[in-house]
């Protein structure tokens, strides 16, 4: 079992660490208020979603399949992390950021589709382009997203997709008897802790990217401080990652700050000064349309 880099330990120490602190968080579930559960949960479960994303990116593991099994183990029960990892290396490779027909992890829809939608859905799609609408809209529009597609698949007699679920699967099927023996429901579960956790890592991916036609410019930077550059793990310096996919998350850091400059020339100054800015710009204004041209 060898590490990518030799600072990797710390990486998977963190996937321990989140392992533990979310069961503890079950074992407690019953006894604990919702106004102490819910954040802490939505702390724990956005910081696995960032271990995640580290897991897709080939860390801590050389062997990516020892990356993938841990990855596999995902406290969102409605995203497979085989289905995420294949989504999220598309949106690598597309051709243009934010654009409906290339990427997959765009909110945006095109003109045409937004045109067919009934008034309170069109209303839907622009609320949840403010950062308030997203925390509150983003789980369930994402969770549409998903059913449909694969839906779709399914009706055309597509099921290659199926696979995909099948580790899933497996692994929430160990956490319903989990759940079962710690007086847990679904529901509750789904309520309490892992929609407040895919909120939180919807703050990080609310701005990462923007339609623009020069390539460079759609990709932002968040100078985060100490807590939100950690629960990411420095994902908010997100042009630097795209530039490299395979950079560790404590080495992004050093990388932005070495030529900051260079930084956010190239991505035309899309930067915002820490997520407080964030807030203050966007948590009642939208980025943008809910749609654009295509």
């Amino acid at each position: 079992m060898k590490f990518t880099n030799k600072k990797d330990g710390i990486t998977l120490a963190l996937i321990l660490i989140t392992f533990y602190a979310w069961f503890t968080l079950l074992c407690y579930f019953n006894q604990l208020p919702f106004f102490i559960l819910m954040p802490v949960a939505a702390i724990v479960i956005a910081f696995h979603g960032s271990l995640q994303h580290e897991l897709i990116h080939n860390h801590p593991f050389k062997n990516q399949k020892l990356n993938d099994f841990l990855g596999h183990i995902t406290p969102i029960p409605w995203l497979p992390y085989a289905l995420y990892k294949i989504s999220h290396m598309d949106h690598h490779s597309c051709p243009q950021y934010s654009h409906p027909e290339y990427d997959p992890e765009t909110f945006l829809v095109s003109k045409k589709v937004y045109d067919q939608f009934s008034k309170p859905v069109k209303k839907i799609f622009d609320y949840n382009q403010t950062l308030l609408g997203r925390l509150i809209l983003g789980p369930f529009i994402s969770m549409y997203w998903i059913i449909k597609k694969e839906l779709k698949f399914l009706l055309k007699g597509d099921f290659q997709n199926l696979k995909l679920f099948i580790p899933h699967y497996i692994v929430w099927f160990f956490f319903a008897i989990l759940f079962q023996i710690l007086g847990i429901s679904l529901i509750e579960y789904i309520i309490f802790m892992a929609i407040p956790g895919y909120s939180v890592i919807l703050i990080r991916s609310f701005l990462e990217h923007r339609p623009e036609t020069i390539r460079t410019h759609q990709t932002c930077i968040v100078e985060a401080g100490p807590f939100f550059s950690f629960l990411f793990l420095n994902n908010n310096l997100h042009l630097v990652h795209h530039n490299d996919m395979n950079l560790p998350w404590y080495e992004i850091p050093r990388a932005y700050q070495k030529q900051k400059e260079h930084w956010l020339n190239l991505n035309g100054h899309y930067f915002f000064k820490g997520y407080r800015e964030v807030f203050r710009q966007h948590l009642l204004s939208p980025t943008s349309k809910a749609w654009v041209e295509v």
